[in-house]
């Protein structure tokens, strides 16, 4: 029997300057249709605009649902990368997390009801994700997020090797495993990644095919745009720092599971090294041999061709001419 009281799911949100957004996120929480109650533990990450403004209007309508942090000082300035772990899971009180950010949100209002269903009927299933939809910053429909073509079972080693990302609003995991997350987690860059992992080490992970959610694209604080923002080389050095640290993270997590999954990180470690080379911009060393399958596999044809003349070509003359040409094209 449920608790009419406790709710079975906890809805974990993160917001930061997302005053556009996160309305709509909350109202697809609130219209899911389930036979079971859920709450909404949302964390401000100290936004500057009335992000935290709504929250609190929302609270104060939903008092029994809505269940708010506003931060004061930024955290993830202060090197708390994974702030979800630190202070949205210990809150959690249901028997299962469903997560989002706040600049996403849900298109099926049946989504809860379908993944918790499937996870009550598989106590194996530790984690449960979807497909999902991309949209512009400004809600435009842009593509579709699959990683698989059908609905499957995933295990450890699959979820190692995945190529595609998984949407971070499809993700329904189990809130006991979430509030006893490995080091691993809290020394990664990013947050869904590793979740995605530490939950694979215990147990099965099912992917639904059907499109449930949204994954918006461009929105000016996303992890994504902040990425992209800079002159070249100050994209290089981020995105340089990040496969190393996302690296080291997979090398941790080869020693937190005693080398047992060692013959698919190491061809995960392969495929980060061969990234590393792109923004380094070392396109001699991204023709190696040992990278063909690679390249064969996940890198169209303009894009192999597009390596290949560049190892050609040695990196001054080639940055030589295209800022020349830049310069040529601002001044006309």
């Amino acid at each position: 029997m449920l608790d009419e009281k406790k709710p079975l799911v906890s809805i974990c949100v993160l917001t930061y300057q997302h005053e556009k957004y996160i309305e709509q996120a909350l109202d697809s929480f609130l219209s899911q249709e389930t036979t079971f109650p859920f709450e909404i533990v949302i964390h401000d990450d100290a936004s500057k605009d009335k992000t935290a403004e709504i929250i609190r209007r929302y609270a104060e309508q939903y008092p029994d649902i809505v269940k708010p942090l506003l931060q004061e000082k930024n955290q993830f300035s202060q090197g708390i990368f994974n702030v979800s772990g630190v202070y949205n899971y210990p809150r959690a009180r249901g028997k299962y997390i469903a997560f989002c950010d706040g600049d996403d949100f849900w298109t099926d209002v049946h989504k809860l009801q379908r993944q918790v269903d499937y996870m009550e009927a598989h106590p194996e299933c530790t984690l449960a994700i979807h497909a999902a939809m991309f949209v512009a910053e400004d809600g435009t429909p842009t593509g579709e997020m699959r990683p698989y073509s059908e609905d499957r079972t995933l295990t450890m080693e699959d979820v190692i090797l995945a190529r595609s990302q998984y949407p971070s609003s499809s993700m329904l995991f189990q809130t006991e495993l979430a509030q006893s997350l490995p080091e691993f987690y809290y020394q990664a860059p990013v947050g869904d990644v590793p979740l995605h992992l530490a939950m694979a080490i215990k147990g099965t992970v099912y992917y639904d095919n059907t499109i449930m959610s949204v994954y918006r694209l461009g929105a000016p604080e996303s992890w994504v745009t902040t990425l992209a923002k800079g002159n070249r080389l100050e994209r290089q050095k981020k995105e340089l720092s990040h496969n190393i640290a996302m690296r080291q993270m997979y090398e941790r997590i080869d020693v937190h599971t005693d080398y047992q999954y060692h013959k698919a990180i190491a061809a995960t470690l392969l495929r980060w090294e061969f990234k590393y080379h792109l923004p380094a911009e070392d396109y001699k060393s991204a023709m190696g041999k040992q990278y063909k399958e690679i390249r064969q596999s996940e890198y169209g044809f303009v894009d192999r061709c597009y390596i290949l003349f560049r190892s050609l070509i040695p990196g001054k003359i080639y940055n030589g001419v295209r800022d020349r040409l830049a310069a040529m094209k601002g001044n006309k």
